[in-house]
């Protein structure tokens, strides 16, 4: 199992959390702003609304007094006679004598925006490109749209600061009506001429603080949002984190067991094979009993005939041949008798606590003369401070020999033998010497590697017992280590040795 993969898991929900925060971050941000953009549009469309409503109202004002022809009202400071009015009567004076004056139209709405409207900031007038009364001359823009007016166009507006404040501006053409040719004729228009705008102006002031309004609201309201959707999506990230959580822990535990399983089914198999090896070694020691009993006292004497045949047999040569071979017959008998005995021996151990260097240096001692004999090169690698170990010295020194001369024997033609000894620990903590006996030899082939430590089971010419790595096998299973070989074909054999290390 790669362990990296919970983390990989986690950086991808993190990686998700992150992008959807990101998201939800642009989806709020992009509503509000549509919302303010929405908003900013109402506010010009109710700007638009009150202007026009102005504008009608004014315009229906003004028809009811253009329709009356005018209004008579008191004679003030105030509402002076009107110098540009050139009608008869424009002046007259009650039967009580109040002096009142004639308003037209023009003069109603002047004083109107004066007094009435200039109290609620909105303000208008009629203007025109040529005015009676200087006052009423066009402002650039309003100058521009009665141009425009000129050319068929119905109506002009606009969002401007007047004075430092913000209005919108509305101017619709003015048609010349019969009552304003009092005044109007002498300027040569005719009834249905346009000759001039009437032109209001509204204060966007609480129009734009009810728009600010709304924009304050929609964003507090855009920024819990957000919030709750933060909270959603962190609380979520967090549940799915959490879930990654268990199932690693999960994953981790059944790798925890996988792994148990198979050292128990090692262990198991470990087991199968030592008591399948005690079932041969058994069923060999009562063959081998019954040999020791039949065999080994008719070869003594065998042994002793052809002794006596050779010592009194004279000059035939072929006497001399056929007893050599079958005293070479006998030996090798009485050899396979012996190493049968020593295979299924119950000897038990007598254990001493000894240096492992100690034991391995007298082996070699007893091998020197045939690592000598091939002109071997001998290497050695002893970890330093290797602890003593306790085992049957006598027993142990028979594995080690045994080894030391197969692996001679593997090098016909010459080589190198290397010995490794190092401590090691399994994954359960316990303490193990490690001998490592390597040739370079011509190897052991793949598919006959685990059968070498069968007994009978030989891969040198005919006159080896087959017992030598057997009997090693039994040694060392008895010491409670372990045996086995690594081989590379033509390029040499390694036979491993643990052991284990007792504690005081």
């Amino acid at each position: 199992m790669n362990n990296d993969a919970p983390q990989q898991h986690f950086s991808k929900i993190k990686t998700y959390i992150h992008w959807s925060i990101a998201v939800w971050s642009i989806i709020i941000i992009a509503s509000l702003l549509w919302n303010i953009f929405y908003t900013k549009n109402q506010t010009m469309a109710k700007a638009d609304v009150m202007a026009r409503l102005a504008f009608e109202k004014d315009l229906a004002f003004r028809n009811w007094v253009t329709f009356h022809g005018g209004v008579y009202v008191p004679l003030t400071e105030a509402t002076p006679s009107n110098p540009y009015l050139k009608v008869p009567e424009k002046d007259a004076t009650l039967k009580s004598g109040k002096a009142v004056t004639l308003m037209n139209p023009a003069y109603v709405m002047r004083q109107y925006y004066e007094n009435i409207y200039s109290k609620e900031g909105v303000q208008g007038h009629i203007t025109s490109l040529k005015p009676l009364r200087p006052e009423n001359k066009p402002d650039p823009w309003e100058e521009q749209s009665l141009r425009s007016f000129e050319t068929g166009k119905k109506e002009s507006s606009i969002i401007q600061t007047l004075n430092g404040t913000e209005y919108v501006r509305l101017i619709k053409p003015l048609e010349t009506a019969k009552g304003c040719l009092k005044c109007h004729a002498q300027q040569g228009y005719k009834e249905g001429d346009i000759r001039g705008g009437i032109s209001v102006s509204v204060p966007m002031a609480p129009l734009r603080s009810l728009e600010n309004n709304q924009i304050v609201m929609l964003a507090g309201f855009h920024a819990i949002l957000w919030g709750l959707g933060l909270a959603g999506i962190l609380l979520f990230g967090k549940r799915l984190l959490r879930t990654e959580n268990e199932r690693a822990q999960a994953q981790e535990a059944l790798r925890e067991t996988n792994l148990a399983l198979a050292r128990a089914y090692q262990e198991l198999r470990e087991e199968q094979d030592m008591i399948i090896q005690q079932s041969k070694m058994a069923s060999i020691g009562v063959l081998a009993a019954g040999v020791a009993h039949e065999i080994k006292n008719p070869l003594a004497i065998m042994l002793q005939g052809i002794s006596y045949l050779q010592s009194t047999g004279g000059n035939d040569p072929m006497q001399a041949d056929v007893l050599s071979r079958l005293n070479t017959a006998v030996l090798r008998t009485d050899k396979i008798v012996k190493g049968l005995i020593s295979y299924c021996s119950q000897n038990p151990l007598t254990l001493i606590k000894q240096d492992i260097l100690t034991i391995i240096e007298e082996s070699l001692a007893l091998t020197e003369h045939e690592f000598s004999k091939k002109s071997l090169q001998l290497v050695k690698h002893y970890a330093p401070e290797l602890p003593p170990i306790t085992v049957d010295v006598s027993q142990i020194n028979q594995v080690f020999v045994n080894v030391l001369l197969n692996g001679i024997e593997a090098m016909s033609t010459g080589g190198t033998f290397t010995i490794d000894i190092r401590q090691t620990v399994d994954n359960a903590g316990k303490k193990f010497l490690e001998i490592i006996f390597k040739d370079t030899g011509h190897g052991i082939p793949v598919g006959k590697i685990d059968k070498i430590f069968d007994p009978f089971y030989t891969t040198k010419p005919v006159g080896s017992t087959g017992l030598g790595l057997a009997v090693s096998r039994g040694i060392i299973d008895k010491h409670g280590g372990t045996i086995w070989a690594e081989s590379q074909n033509e390029r040499g054999t390694s036979i491993i040795i643990k052991l284990p290390i007792l504690e005081a």
